[in-house]
């Protein structure tokens, strides 16, 4: 929170980002004033129990987003006949966007809903085979939630993508006026990396840029308003990223200005142009 100038936790002006481990036959309890949270299964397999919505059965590479509870706790809880030493769950919640407006939800946005690992790699793999999909900036599927058709969003904060980087690729650069958090899923050791940066040179390229290594289970964040792009230069495998970001807000309030090389120097040179007519 220090790099943020906040005296709460976060990992992001909106976002708190940040790993639970489960051993066999143990529990953690979750309470947290919060619009939504999104937890992605590492590995393992185990139970969320919620007052008023049940139990969640989860396994690895399962996906789920629960509005607020309430003030009620969530129950994580791995059993003691799992072959698993522990589980490992990665979650992002908007805590500290309600910690900035001293306020907290007065009811639910939307139902718990879980997405099944299964369901997201097809629904991948369905992109990928559509014509002309190598070509795209990006090959993920949103993940979303019939209550946020306008933004197309996991939750009215949380935006979500399961993207993959096939082997021999790379992810042109892009921006976007919302912070990353970034959990790279599974990434080939020692292959993948992201660069980050301020500025583009003629060709498209990021000048100056930060090199951040990818490594599986780990995660990290690209800046608002920062160039970016993700490489990876393994020759035979995949590498899957789930960025998670409080764009279902930015979108919302038309604030979100995704941007690409190509349409960038587009708009400079229009500026130039339109500049010398002026003067």
């Amino acid at each position: 929170s220090k790099h943020i100038d906040l005296d709460y936790p976060a990992s992001s002006q909106n976002l708190l980002a940040g790993y639970l481990r489960i051993n066999s036959g143990d529990h953690f309890e979750q309470n947290v004033k919060v619009t939504s949270m999104a937890l992605y299964v590492i590995r393992g397999q185990g139970k969320t129990s919620l007052k008023d919505n049940g139990e969640i059965i989860w396994n690895e590479g399962d996906l789920m987003v629960i509005p607020y509870t309430g003030g009620e706790a969530i129950v994580h809880s791995v059993s003691n006949d799992q072959l698993e030493q522990s589980a490992a769950l990665y979650y992002v919640h908007d805590g500290p966007l309600l910690r900035y407006l001293n306020v907290v939800p007065n009811g639910q946005a939307f139902t718990t809903t879980v997405f099944r690992a299964k369901v997201l790699k097809e629904k991948v793999a369905s992109i990928r085979e559509q014509l002309g999909a190598e070509h795209r900036n990006r090959l993920g599927a949103l993940v979303g939630n019939p209550n946020t058709q306008e933004t197309k969003s996991l939750t009215h904060v949380l935006w979500a993508l399961m993207n993959v980087l096939p082997a021999k690729s790379m992810q042109k650069p892009h921006r976007h006026n919302a912070v990353a958090l970034d959990l790279v899923t599974y990434a080939p050791s020692g292959k993948c990396y992201t660069l980050i940066g301020e500025e583009l040179d003629e060709n498209g390229n990021i000048v100056d840029p930060t090199k951040v290594e990818w490594k599986s289970g780990e995660a990290f964040s690209t800046p608002l308003g920062l160039w970016h792009s993700h490489h990876n230069e393994s020759d035979q495998e995949d590498a899957w990223i789930l960025p998670v970001q409080d764009a279902g807000l930015s979108l919302h309030q038309g604030l979100y200005d995704i941007r690409f090389p190509d349409e960038e120097w587009k708009r400079i040179k229009e500026k130039k142009v339109l500049r010398s007519i002026i003067y």
